[in-house]
């Protein structure tokens, strides 16, 4: 490769906002139960191991790399002036995301994972829901 050529990584794939609920015991049908705490993050493989990489890029000693690398992230996401987008893009910094994902118009929401984890049992149950149209 020349000298002064960028290098690209465009990872492909769905981005979640999950929203964690940590409660004492998985409750039964019917009970009512009060969240011990309650975590929003971003989250997905494909957002993930951009966060792994980013990470690793800050961390590379000087000269380890002879070119620089850019980050894409392609995914469909709602509008791009949208809460939820917003706070994907902010949570992914140094990731392209405007130029190379699709934006939703008329959509607010991105895909979300509703995460009920129990302390107790120290597992978790997963509810998805995406109704954003597919790429």
């Amino acid at each position: 490769m020349s000298e002064g050529t960028e290098n690209h990584i465009v990872c492909v794939g769905a981005v979640y906002i999950d929203t964690i609920l940590t409660v004492p015991h998985f409750p039964i049908e019917d009970e009512k139960l009060r969240a011990k705490a309650l975590t929003r993050r971003r989250g997905g493989n494909t957002a993930n191991s951009l966060e792994v990489l980013s990470q690793l890029q800050r961390h590379d000693p000087e000269g380890a790399h002879p070119s620089p690398m850019s980050l894409h992230l392609l995914a469909v996401l709602p509008e791009e002036q949208s809460a939820a987008s917003q706070f994907i893009s902010t949570s992914l910094p140094g990731v392209n995301i405007s130029d190379v994902s699709l934006f939703r118009n008329q959509h607010q929401e991105a895909a979300s994972s509703y995460i009920i984890q129990s302390e107790e049992k120290r597992s978790r149950t997963i509810v998805s829901i995406n109704q954003l149209p597919e790429m």
